[in-house]
């Protein structure tokens, strides 16, 4: 799938206030809430699944060495000689989210939010009200 149409469903999912996470054995993608996602919408995640679990799966992967970094440290820091700077995440110094000047981007604080919580491992809900699948 090309690049900007794969961003084009992004979009439209985040617009709709739809979140992605990879099923259990990661071969699914949950699609929450199941009210959001229509008949259109669902063919078009299905169609574009391939591109979609890849996503998934490093983002997945990436947040995985995150905590893993981030246990070892002191601070909870990917990198920890970083300096502060307005608009960068002072954990992976990634740009934040329009309109936040200082703290961790959503992967970092993701992240640091798994560290401090037990267990880590990635839950999924069964919730037929809460989740589709695609």
């Amino acid at each position: 799938m090309e690049t900007s149409t794969l961003h084009d469903l992004l979009l439209r999912l985040h617009d709709r206030g739809v979140t992605l996470a990879l099923g259990a054995a990661g071969d699914t993608i949950r699609l929450a809430p199941a009210a959001a996602v229509d008949d259109d919408l669902r063919h078009d995640v299905r169609a574009s699944k391939p591109a979609l679990l890849d996503l998934l799966h490093r983002q997945t992967w990436d947040r995985a060495r995150r905590v893993d970094v981030m246990r070892g440290s002191t601070y909870m820091l990917l990198h920890d000689a970083l300096p502060y700077v307005a608009g960068r995440c002072f954990s992976c110094w990634t740009a934040l989210p329009p309109g936040h000047r200082w703290g961790r981007c959503p992967d970092c604080a993701a992240a640091m939010r798994l560290v401090l919580t037990t267990p880590t491992t990635n839950t999924v809900t069964t919730d037929p009200e809460v989740t589709t699948h695609a």
